[in-house]
């Protein structure tokens, strides 16, 4: 072979070579993993301080949320099947629209399967089901100095339904000119009505807002009835000569955040130009520029204490705030006048029962409940608490039995 070409062959050897790139990690602490680590030895020195410490801090915590959270008061009242006392259909009602029905013998869910059944055969009056007011005694034992709040509780309700949570549209809750004609999809059926009209508030959440309302009065002490209701009585329970309902009010029940932030800012849904080209939900009984209003359909709503207007309502707020698990309760009033303390005695519950939840196994109750330095009624935390901590001392006492077998071996 000629120096010529071995030169040549030589010279394409060398560029091969060097064409190929090494896949050898560079020389560095970082990639040839020679960084400066700790390793902590675990030690009988070193754990059982740990568990000591833990046990003695969460046990005395655990127990001092068990001794507040005892001290919140809590009355309850089921009123899922509660008996009817008056129906009537026409809002605001008068004495010659409201029906007595106390002899009856009927609940209030009674009345509606009937409604519900001869709505379906197309006999019924009108599209809207009756208000059923019942009336329902209830003994508070000890007093219940205000704050007190009043909930209401719900079962089987599942709020937390993965399509039931995405059926509303933020933007519109926004009560933008530009967003409020334009329903998202997300909110479909309950997006348009009959394909044509645009819904606002839309989706599920909306249509589905809770509509019963509460109004408490005390009777007198233990034992002691309630004076028979009448039909004036039922017209405006406020009234200081009638039913005499205890002051209640539903100013800041919902987040400041969602007032402030999330529904309608710029109070632009209390005009009702603003909503015009809009329906309200097709199961509300009133419109929205009149939620919260004296002149809300259901009047009794805003005599119990309903506060803001439109989508700035306070009882619209807290509905739209889904709940996490299928039994939950929810802001309602909060009674919080000075003095207004309830003193232990029999008092009286009156319902306007408008929110059906039989039909799927659902549970209604109305609640009443005090606060601590803790909040409400929290068994859970405290008891956590006090379980991890006793945990703790207990695997140090048997770590402890252990160190000391092995050293005495030693």
């Amino acid at each position: 072979m000629s120096d010529g070409v071995r030169n040549r062959n030589n010279a394409g050897g060398s560029s091969s070579k060097s064409s190929v790139r090494s896949k050898k990690p560079d020389n560095s602490a970082f990639k040839q993993q020679r960084l400066p680590a700790w390793q902590p030895v675990l030690t009988a020195k070193s754990v059982l301080p740990i568990f000591f410490i833990v046990g003695i801090i969460f046990i005395p915590i655990g127990s001092l949320i068990l001794v507040a959270s005892n001290g919140v008061q809590e009355v309850e009242q089921v009123y899922t099947d509660c008996q009817a006392v008056f129906t009537f259909t026409t809002h605001p009602p008068t004495q010659a629209d409201i029906t007595d029905v106390r002899n009856d013998g009927k609940s209030c869910k009674a009345i509606y399967d009937e409604w519900i059944d001869t709505f379906a055969s197309g006999t019924a009056p009108n599209g809207n089901p009756p208000t059923c007011i019942c009336s329902q005694n209830f003994e508070i034992a000890e007093t219940m100095n205000t704050p007190i709040f009043a909930y209401y509780r719900l079962t089987n309700y599942y709020q937390n339904h993965r399509r039931y949570v995405k059926s509303r549209d933020d933007t519109q809750l926004l009560a933008e000119e530009s967003e409020i004609n334009s329903p998202d999809s997300d909110c479909s059926p309950y997006n348009f009505d009959g394909d044509k009209i645009p819904i606002a508030p839309c989706g599920a959440i909306a249509n589905s807002l809770f509509n019963d309302t509460f109004f408490i009065r005390r009777c007198g002490d233990a034992g002691v009835g309630c004076a028979r209701l009448d039909p004036a009585n039922v017209i405006d329970p406020t009234d200081a000569n009638g039913f005499n309902a205890i002051k209640m009010t539903g100013e800041d029940i919902a987040w400041k955040t969602d007032k402030s932030q999330k529904f309608d800012p710029n109070e632009r849904t209390k005009n009702a130009t603003f909503l015009n080209g809009t329906r309200r939900p097709l199961n509300w009984r009133t419109d929205v520029h009149k939620l919260g209003t004296v002149d809300d359909d259901l009047s009794y709503r805003f005599l119990s204490g309903s506060s803001g207007i439109g989508f700035r309502n306070e009882d619209f707020i807290v509905w739209m705030r889904t709940a996490a698990f299928p039994t939950f309760r929810k802001l309602y009033r909060k009674i919080q006048d000075n003095g207004a303390d309830l003193q232990p005695g029999n008092y009286e519950l009156l319902t306007y029962y408008n929110y059906p939840v039989h039909r799927f196994g659902g549970g209604k109750f109305f609640v009443l409940a005090t606060t601590s330095w803790i909040g409400g009624k929290n068994l859970f935390l405290g008891w956590t608490y006090a379980i991890v901590g006793g945990i703790c001392l207990i695997v140090m006492l048997f770590l402890l039995c252990i160190s000391r077998r092995n050293h005495n071996r030693d």
